[in-house]
């Protein structure tokens, strides 16, 4: 499943999936979501998207990973009444990131990995990596009160070390080869993406 779109460099407050995408600068006198990047400087920066919420009951994926998922009908892309075309109301999937950017000091420069200066093509993408579907379910049950992951219920807290205790582990996959930014600022962007689109003020 997909939220967002890359490519995007325009907003149209009128589209959920646009408004479900956001930006906010954090540690500031008055943090305000916008649907750009910020343009003034931030402590920290907190970019978010909300996945559609309701399903078409029949197609677990579809060719372009949106059209088999919707955004509610009535109310907002966060809640609300599902249209008829997508009936079933699933949890809602959000994911959210935190960048340290205190140290920036030309947020008049900021652009995402995928050439985007705006914030409009920040996007997300959702796989279900769970092969034990029974854990997945377990998890639902015991983890999504209102202590989350920190109820000493939840399933997900059992780990080598006992409930509550995780385990340092070595990851599945390498980083890439390529320069990231693991080390340091860029000369270019990841994949020699070139940017696209211009600047948002304000």
């Amino acid at each position: 499943m997909v939220v967002g779109d890359p490519y995007l460099r325009t907003f149209d407050a009128s589209k959920p999936e646009q408004r479900a995408i956001s930006h906010v600068c954090l540690g500031q006198d008055r943090s305000v979501d916008t649907p750009h990047l910020p343009s003034t400087p931030c402590l920290r920066l907190r970019a978010e998207t909300f996945f559609p919420s309701c399903w078409d009951g029949r197609n677990l994926d579809s060719a372009d990973h949106k059209s088999h998922m919707a955004f509610p009908a009535i109310g907002d892309y966060n809640t609300g009444v599902c249209p008829a075309s997508h009936p079933v109301a699933l949890l809602s999937v959000f994911l959210e990131f935190f960048y340290d950017t205190g140290a920036v000091r030309d947020f008049g420069r900021w652009v995402w990995a995928m050439g985007d200066p705006t914030g409009y093509g920040l996007h997300g993408d959702f796989v279900n990596g769970w092969a034990d579907q029974g854990a997945l379910e377990r998890a639902m049950g015991s983890c999504t009160g209102a202590r989350g992951v920190d109820d000493p219920r939840c399933s997900l807290n059992v780990g080598p070390g006992g409930p509550g205790r995780s385990s340092r582990r070595s990851p599945q996959t390498e980083p890439p080869p390529e320069e990231v930014g693991l080390r340091g600022p860029l000369d270019r962007l990841p994949g020699d993406n070139p940017v696209t689109g211009d600047t948002v003020r304000g």
